[in-house]
């Protein structure tokens, strides 16, 4: 899309040229890409997507007004350190409940709101060609073992664990399929901030790759990713320019131009819609540190007395990415809520050596019982504030209207994983189990109600392909067949559904 100026400075929506869009009269329907453009104060550029009105449907609801399928979004969301099977497997480690009937475990219980969305996947096999501890849990993401070749013989090659993704993630896989569909091809958001200091290129720092040399970051800041989707956020250098910007200020006029086409129904969503937007500037914008001069804002998501503000940070990302969801900013999302390996410090918890040194503090032996060495009550903490963030999420996108007949969860395909499964172990047996959930119904392409499914020694990555082909159905592969273990083209059967939602 571009924006026009006219002489008087104002802006409309611009539509592609095949399509323009008269504001003074009512077209049959309303393009999904249509945005809200303005300018601030200090001339920085904002953009502030529409939700899923009625005049973007056809008469059924059911695709878009031009034919084109309804969003599917894609999420990988990623805790480290693994699981406690003794609290996590439905029905207990040796009495598992199979099926769309599970029972809720311990520390699922956050996700009960969610759980008909919810696939639990249990004692699929990591293939990672290697394994060095962690690393090759991240297989989990690209269907690639991990790449030890050393680059121009960097330093970091021989310090601790190192190793570098060897291949896309299916986030960008989908990407490079949809991610031209919306003005952001994908958003790449993180939580905690402490990393491990024994692990070094790129396949433990980073959850996304668009290649094997091209990780892509996590944004850890939320006012920084709220104007990466939402709008520009002028330099702090520059005493010229505000450092606190209103967006919806900026796109006001052109949302009541716009409001005078729009149905009683369509009203009301764009009237909640542009509600959210402002209340999440107004979160992020008061979200400052105790230290920080209120005339000199610093970044977010900066400890206090040493504690991340997790809960806070977090919430504002998931917030966040349903707002662009809603909006259409980007249906391409990856989350790195905490690291592997790493020492996150989760609250509640009264130690300070942090999660891994947990994970490697308590074992479940083979009858299912817990053996403490001193770290089970944090990471049992830990875990279950991690499920806790990731169940805030879930409900956020369940409670927000995609379309009449459908909330954003409903037109999701979400992939929820761990470097490993059992910590203490780093799931160095024959087994080499990882554990895995699946959330959303992917547009009708995902069961519906979730199901606990366990299929020792099955490929993980089998797993991930299903999720990407919900979102990408013409997908037939991922990772290198033929020539890496982990890649596949056979789907979870299972796992899938053709329902027509």
């Amino acid at each position: 899309m571009k924006r026009e100026h006219s002489s008087n400075g104002s802006n409309r929506i611009m539509t592609p040229p095949s399509r323009v869009t008269n504001l003074s009269t009512k077209p049959a329907f309303l393009r999904r890409r249509a945005m809200l453009r303005g300018i601030v104060a200090g001339g920085a550029s904002v953009a502030v997507g529409l939700p899923l009105l009625e005049i973007m449907l056809n008469s059924h609801g059911t695709a878009l007004a031009g034919g084109e399928p309804l969003p599917v979004r894609l999420v990988t969301w990623f805790f480290g350190n693994g699981i406690n099977r003794a609290r996590w497997i439905p029905g207990g480690v040796n009495t598992p409940v199979l099926g769309a009937d599970y029972p809720i475990s311990e520390h699922l219980t956050p996700l009960a709101p969610v759980k008909q969305y919810v696939s639990v996947a249990n004692y699929f096999k990591n293939l990672c060609a290697q394994r060095i501890t962690h690393h090759e849990g991240m297989t989990l993401f690209n269907a690639y073992s991990f790449d030890q070749s050393c680059p121009n013989n960097s330093p970091e090659c021989f310090q601790g664990f190192y190793s570098n993704a060897a291949g896309p993630t299916i986030d960008q896989v989908a990407a490079d399929h949809i991610g031209k569909l919306t003005p952001v091809r994908s958003i790449q958001l993180g939580v905690s901030k402490r990393i491990s200091g024994a692990d070094f290129g790129t396949t433990m720092h980073t959850l996304s790759h668009k290649s094997s040399t091209e990780p892509l970051p996590p944004q850890r800041n939320p006012k920084l990713a709220f104007y990466s989707l939402f709008g520009n956020i002028p330099s702090a250098d520059d005493p010229a320019k505000p450092t606190r910007l209103s967006v919806l200020n900026a796109v006001r006029e052109q949302a009541k131009r716009l409001d005078a086409r729009l149905g009683a129904k369509d009203k009301a969503r764009m009237e909640a819609h542009l509600e959210a937007i402002s209340e999440l500037e107004g979160k992020i914008d008061t979200m400052l540190p105790t230290c920080a001069s209120p005339d000199e804002p610093t970044e977010e998501n900066i400890d206090s007395g040493g504690v991340e503000p997790m809960q806070a940070v977090s919430r504002l990302m998931a917030d966040l990415l349903t707002v662009a969801f809603s909006c259409d900013i980007t249906r391409i999302a990856s989350v790195l809520f905490h690291e592997g390996a790493s020492d996150t410090v989760f609250p509640g918890t009264q130690d300070v050596t942090g999660h891994h040194n947990n994970s490697h503090m308590f074992y479940v032996d083979e009858q299912g019982v817990e053996q403490d060495g001193g770290g089970l009550a944090g990471f049992n903490t830990g875990l279950t504030f991690t499920m806790t963030e990731l169940g805030y999420f879930l409900n956020k996108l369940m409670l927000t209207e995609d379309t009449p007949t459908t909330n954003i969860l409903d037109n999701a395909a979400i992939l929820i994983g761990s470097d490993c499964m059992d910590g203490w172990s780093h799931d160095f047996d024959e087994r080499q189990s990882l554990a895995c959930l699946v959330a959303g119904r992917g547009g009708g392409r995902l069961a519906h109600p979730g199901i606990h499914i366990m299929q020792e020694g099955r490929n993980i990555c089998d797993i991930s392909l299903t999720v990407l082909k919900a979102v990408v159905p013409e997908i037939e592969s991922i990772g290198r067949l033929g020539q890496d273990p982990p890649a596949t083209d056979t789907p979870v059967d299972e796992l899938m559904s053709d329902e027509t939602l």
